[in-house]
């Protein structure tokens, strides 16, 4: 329990070494279709070889060596051991994840009390035991029998407490911020605590209970126990179950997704990943690195930053940019990176020319990436939470995009025109990827790229101020125009995607040391991209897109109600380990083979009747099983098309998506895939009913594809 009190703060990674160690293209219609060629798996290379393999490749730089110019670099050898070592950590983080975990189980709950009835209890009398502080949770119902049950200290107590005024209290005192007050002896403000308490209860929404969890520190007899206390007494009886996890990695998922909930600290890198472990200890060891190598000579604040709103500019602060340290946050940064990396190698497919190699990456992004509304959760994402999850907003989307274009050397900006609903604000309309002087034109809203005249090819910004009917185009009648007209085209803003992370001066020294397959696109340069982009017809001006900024200033600002659900797209990730695994080796495009994508998703699907006799224990549990076996199911769907099985992958997505789960999470994605499958088929109709009967948020697109599909079947097939 003296853990529970420890906060983990943005800065500190200290809690990972208390863990177990030893855990260890949308292409035009009708353009010529083609199969991938997909990158062969490599086999994780060894720490020494992969040091020898850097070193004749040139990645051991000649500035590795010490010069008088540089009075800290004591010995170029250590260095260059610490950063080989982060390489492969980094390279290799697939093989750090342990598939050994015992899911949670259930102890004592209805279903296991002496009357088959509910446990209901008070949470009463609040005193210390040795060095902490418990409190007494003494059932009313009188049918718990703890010591007949096998109730033991490290058992955790889930409490349901029903009075939402209640749980809004108590979640505001768990608050860091009063905790911290009442720690130091200050009184709460009761006019700012009723504020708060009446802020939380609009957070709640229409939940019937909220859960706390409260660790067992002494089973005192069959009706007692004391526990981590509450901040409050709750004299009303209070549903209550108890739960045991299975090791101590999973105790410390669950402290840890708890603390989030509880607290909201950390705000950023606060998910138990199954590769957190390693990748905690190659931030440590990149520290180290970093400590010994000195400042950079070349770096220098980007000027663009001045762009940002004042309610961002503390994020671009110099002495953040310049901090001589990573921190765990810039670890899932890193790993975010190597994912967009890993998924541009192979997803660009075999065009040595930009734009095609933007277009494979806009299909990958489109059929990979869900497009669903803001107000679906609430919640804004990374690219790397967008890619895990496999859905995201059209901003989200728009993001993951330019990321992988970046990673491929390409400069791509996202542009907007003024909202003239929201004074002040920008509405997103298309990604711009430049290449020969051009801006060639995607929207990642439709989720397809804007065609150029007549349909041909794909549109530039030039091509569209020269003749702006052909937006037109993209009109599917009276009710339904596409939403950008001629008069939009004459303030358009063009959008740099850059996050603090990308302009600091860590990101740079690291990614100047990174070559040959190692490198990944770190650091990012927004004046030089501006000054390219400026030159283009049609752009009135250049700035840092805020989104990043604004994701992460939400991030920090969830209600408990939103850290719930994070908390819930999360989990199943922590608890299924298989599926993390078969995301990163299905990002690495490894598909086939033991130690590949196919063999983990496959093992995330439990059968139906594991979850039936799962849900008579732990609907949650069941929950949890349920949505991986959704998720791994229409993966599996998504790497067959990769591979060009479109049987199977037609099999996957309608048989085993769409007919198992109707209605489920995955219905837009499954539905829009499957009729890209039917194309690939020659199963024109098929594809075609599909798109037109789509509902989603992506349906103006595949009705604009449908469209174009009906226009290219011969007159007898069409009718």
């Amino acid at each position: 329990m003296g853990g529970m009190d420890h906060e983990i703060e943005g800065q500190d990674i200290s809690w990972m070494w208390g863990m177990n160690t030893a855990l260890h293209q949308v292409k035009p219609i009708g353009a010529k279709r083609r199969v991938r060629a997909r990158a062969s798996a490599r086999r994780p290379i060894g720490v020494v070889a992969l040091v020898v393999a850097m070193a004749m490749a040139g990645c051991l730089r000649d500035d590795d060596q010490p010069t008088a110019g540089n009075r800290r670099d004591r010995s170029a050898a250590p260095r260059s051991v610490l950063l080989d070592h982060v390489v492969d950590t980094l390279n290799n983080l697939d093989e750090a994840v342990s598939l050994q975990l015992r899911a949670p189980e259930v102890v004592l709950d209805a279903s296991s009390s002496r009357d088959g009835r509910d446990v209901v209890a008070t949470l009463t009398a609040r005193t210390t035991a040795g060095e902490f502080a418990v409190q007494r949770l003494d059932v009313a119902s009188g049918n718990s029998a703890f010591l007949d049950a096998g109730v033991r200290r490290g058992d955790w107590v889930r409490y349901h407490v029903d009075d939402r005024t209640l749980a809004a209290q108590i979640t505001v005192l768990q608050s860091a911020e009063i905790r911290r007050n009442l720690q130091r002896g200050q009184q709460v403000d009761p006019e700012v605590f009723e504020q708060r308490v009446r802020m939380e209860l609009q957070n709640l929404g229409d939940a019937e209970s909220n859960e706390f969890e409260l660790p067992i520190v002494r089973v005192v007899d069959d009706q007692t126990l004391e526990v981590a206390p509450l901040p409050l007494d709750i004299t009303s009886p209070q549903r209550m179950e108890v739960w045991r996890y299975g090791s101590e990695r999973v105790e410390s998922i669950v402290r840890q997704m708890n603390r989030y909930v509880a607290r909201g600290r950390p705000a950023h890198a606060w998910q138990p990943t199954p590769d957190g472990v390693a990748l905690g200890q190659a931030m440590e060891r990149l520290n180290q690195w970093l400590q010994k190598s000195g400042r950079s000579e070349d770096w220098t604040p980007d000027g663009l930053r001045k762009t940002l709103e004042p309610a961002f500019q503390e994020q671009v602060d110099l002495r953040q940019l310049q901090r001589n340290s990573f921190t765990l946050e810039d670890g899932f940064l890193l790993r975010e990176a190597l994912w967009l990396r890993d998924i541009a190698r192979w997803a660009r497919g075999d065009s040595l020319y930009d734009v095609d190699r933007a277009s494979a990456l806009f299909d990958w992004c489109v059929r990979n990436i869900q497009l669903h509304p803001r107000e679906d959760d609430g919640l804004f994402h990374r690219p790397w939470e967008t890619l895990l999850y496999g859905r995201g907003t059209v901003e989200e989307r728009a993001w993951v995009f330019v990321a992988l274009c970046r990673q491929q050397g390409m400069d791509a900006v996202l542009l907007a025109m003024p909202d003239d609903n929201v004074p002040g604000e920008y509405r997103l309309w298309a990604a711009a990827v430049a290449s020969d002087d051009q801006l060639h034109l995607f929207d990642p809203w439709l989720g397809m790229p804007v065609p150029g005249v007549d349909g041909a090819a794909i549109a530039t910004l030039a091509d569209v101020v020269a003749d702006p009917q052909i937006l037109r185009q993209l009109d599917l009648g009276p009710e339904a125009t596409y939403p950008v007209e001629e008069a939009d085209l004459s303030d358009l803003v063009a959008f740099i995607v850059a996050s603090p992370f990308n302009l600091s001066e860590r990101a740079a020294i690291f990614q100047a040391r990174l070559t040959g397959d190692s490198r990944i696109v770190l650091s990012v340069e927004p004046s030089r991209i501006a000054e390219r982009i400026d030159r283009t017809e049609g752009i009135g001006s250049c700035r840092l897109w805020p989104y990043p900024y604004l994701t992460r200033a939400r991030q920090e600002t969830r209600s408990r109600a939103q850290r719930i659900a994070a908390r819930r797209q999360f989990e199943r990730f922590a608890f299924k380990p298989m599926l993390w695994k078969g995301r990163v080796l299905h990002f690495r495009g490894r598909f086939d083979g033991e130690h590949a994508a196919k063999t983990f998703y496959r093992m995330a699907r439990p059968p139906d009747t594991q979850i039936r006799r799962l849900a008579n224990r732990s609907a949650g549990l069941a929950e949890i099983e349920k949505r991986a076996k959704n998720d791994a199911s229409f993966w599996l769907g998504m790497v067959a098309y990769d591979d060009a099985d479109y049987a199977l992958a037609r099999d996957y997505l309608k048989q085993r998506v769409l007919e198992a789960f109707p209605d489920g999470p995955w219905t837009a994605g499954a539905t829009y895939n499957l009729a890209r499958t039917y194309e690939e088929m020659g199963q024109i109709r098929d594809a075609i009913a599909l798109y037109d009967d789509d509902c989603s948020a992506q349906q103006h697109g595949n009705r604009l594809r449908a469209r174009a599909l009906k226009q290219e079947l011969p007159e007898d097939v069409e009718s």
